[in-house]
């Protein structure tokens, strides 16, 4: 005579084996997944559109992540066509995701680990960071020394402790 348990276990088999079958086949019905809380954990469509809408575009992603200013966000095509940049332009294309860096002269092509360490060493190393000319001129509380770039102009605005102070290159 079988055990309480076995007769418990062949009864959940049987049912278990008319929702899914244990040994291939097709589900039938919805399939309701939980929001993934881990890395590994499954998505839904609908889950994975939710984050990329939070997100916004890889260009935001990019800027966000490595901390930079995405200046371009266009497809590699038009990015590659591009010249007269200033210097340090960072673009990201919208059809393939790759990441350019201008060199004054050529795109390069880069990844998001490259542009982060090259563009946070040269801040650290130089105490730059770049913004358009209106927003430094809004900066008031920078220790005196602080040393921008104008990414809309190209120029240097460097803050004595009032004012901001426009280098020239021409000058």
């Amino acid at each position: 005579m079988p055990s309480i348990f076995e007769e418990l276990g062949n009864a959940l088999r049987g049912k278990l084996g008319e929702k899914l079958s244990l040994s291939g086949g097709v589900m039938t019905g919805p399939l309701e997944v939980p929001a993934p809380t881990g890395p590994n954990q499954v998505a839904t469509s609908g889950q994975v559109t939710t984050l990329e809408d939070s997100i916004g575009n890889y260009g935001d992603f990019v800027s966000s992540n490595a901390d930079v200013t995405v200046s371009v966000f266009d497809t590699a095509a038009n990015i590659l066509a591009r010249t007269g940049d200033p210097k340090g332009t960072v673009a990201v294309a919208s059809d393939t995701d790759v990441i350019y860096y201008w060199s004054g002269a050529v795109w390069s092509e880069s990844n998001l680990d490259d542009v982060q360490t090259e563009s946070v060493s040269a801040a650290r190393t130089l105490n730059l960071s770049g913004d358009t000319e209106e927003n430094i001129r809004l900066r008031e509380s920078d220790p005196a020394g602080t040393i921008m770039y104008g990414t809309d102009t190209s120029y240097f605005y460097i803050f004595d402790g009032t004012d901001w102070q426009q280098y020239n290159f021409d000058s």
